[in-house]
C-alpha cells in the first residue's frame, strides 16, 4: 500500500501499510476462547458462539486464513509453546504410569488444526466423458 508521506496520490494511501501487523477483532477472539476454552468442535461452531453470520461460517477459511487469526495464533499458540507441550504430551503418563495416548492425542491435533499445520483434504474428482459413455451403452444395445 501507498503512504501519502512519500507522495504517494493513490486513493488507499491513507490505509495501513503492509508491515503493521493487525489486530484480531472481537468476533476472532472470540471464536479463539471458544475453541479453546470452551472445547467447541469445530472451527465453525466456534464462529458461531463468536456471532459470525451464517454465510461467514459456511466458509470456515474466512476466519482462519485471515491475518487477524494468524496473528491471534501466534500471540496465544508460539510455536515454542507448542514444542515444550508437544513434549511434555508425548511423556505425559496416567495413573498407572503408562502413557495417556487420549490426552496426547486431542492436544495435538486441537494444537495443530488452529495453526493450520494438518494437510488439507485430498479430494479425488473423476472426470466422466458422458457422450463416449452413451455412445458405449447404444452401441451396446444395438449388438
Amino acid at each position: 500500500m501507498c503512504l501519502k508521506e512519500v507522495g504517494c496520490s493513490h486513493p488507499d494511501s491513507t490505509l495501513k501499510t503492509s508491515f503493521m501487523p493487525l489486530k484480531p477483532t472481537i468476533k476472532q477472539r472470540l471464536a479463539y476462547k471458544a475453541v479453546v476454552e470452551n472445547g467447541s468442535k469445530s472451527i465453525a461452531g466456534a464462529m458461531r458462539v463468536a456471532g459470525y453470520s451464517e454465510n461467514t461460517i459456511v466458509v470456515p477459511s474466512k476466519l482462519t486464513e485471515s491475518d487477524g487469526w494468524k496473528q491471534l495464533l501466534k500471540e496465544k499458540l508460539p510455536n515454542s509453546f507448542l514444542l515444550v507441550k508437544h513434549k511434555a504430551l508425548l511423556n505425559k503418563k496416567d495413573t498407572l504410569g503408562e502413557v495417556d495416548t487420549q490426552a496426547v492425542s486431542k492436544g495435538l491435533d486441537l494444537a495443530y488444526k488452529l495453526k493450520g499445520s494438518y494437510a488439507p483434504d485430498k479430494h479425488e474428482s473423476t472426470t466422466l466423458d458422458i457422450t463416449s459413455v452413451l455412445c458405449s451403452i447404444i452401441e451396446g444395445e444395438k449388438e
